[in-house]
């Protein structure tokens, strides 16, 4: 029952052997976490109501979905912050890597939760700031430039300690190059 209900576990030791071979050398997982494209919520909502109303209907009917809007403005920030554009279109559930050395981004599966790609690393020294506003809805990652923001997967109270401590890591990751 404890998966089902309360905080979830901590995936930082299976996301770091998930990701074991994008690695560099001597590069050390600090904190995993899975995020998901702004949107990805919403749009889920709206196919489940979606689906309610056709069933119960019993003819089909669907809703628009306003996703493209937040979507494009989310690969245009992503992609000023150096993402591989071509990862972009794919990427609607994702990886939050903190290591010794970068801050990585990869794609994931919605199923297995396998890492499927990097769409973008950044070394510490350009991370300005990972914000996590307690009861929030995304992380928000502070680039020179520009903010990427991600949505979490869950809401806040059930997520494990480890997204709330992403910017106590960051400031670990800078202090201690390796």
């Amino acid at each position: 029952m404890g998966r089902f209900f309360g905080k979830r576990p901590d995936r930082t030791a299976e996301i770091a052997r998930s990701i074991s071979s994008d690695l560099e050398p001597g590069e050390i997982v600090l904190a995993g976490v899975q995020v998901q494209r702004p949107g990805t919520t919403a749009s889920g909502m709206s196919g489940a109501v979606d689906g309610a109303v056709t069933g119960a209907l019993g003819t089909a009917i669907s809703f628009r979905d306003d996703d493209g809007k937040t979507v494009s403005e989310w690969q245009q920030a992503a992609g000023a912050a150096g993402a591989v554009t071509e990862e972009l279109t794919k990427a609607i559930w994702l990886i939050l890597a903190l290591t010794t050395q970068r801050l990585v981004l990869m794609r994931r599966s919605r199923l297995t939760g396998k890492p499927a790609g990097v769409v973008a690393a950044w070394p510490v020294d350009q991370i300005a700031a990972i914000r996590v506003p307690r009861n929030g809805e995304s992380i928000h990652v502070d680039l020179e430039g520009t903010t990427l923001t991600l949505e979490l997967p869950q809401a806040h109270k059930f997520l494990p300690d480890v997204y709330r401590r992403l910017p106590e890591l960051l400031a670990r990751a800078r202090e201690n190059p390796t």
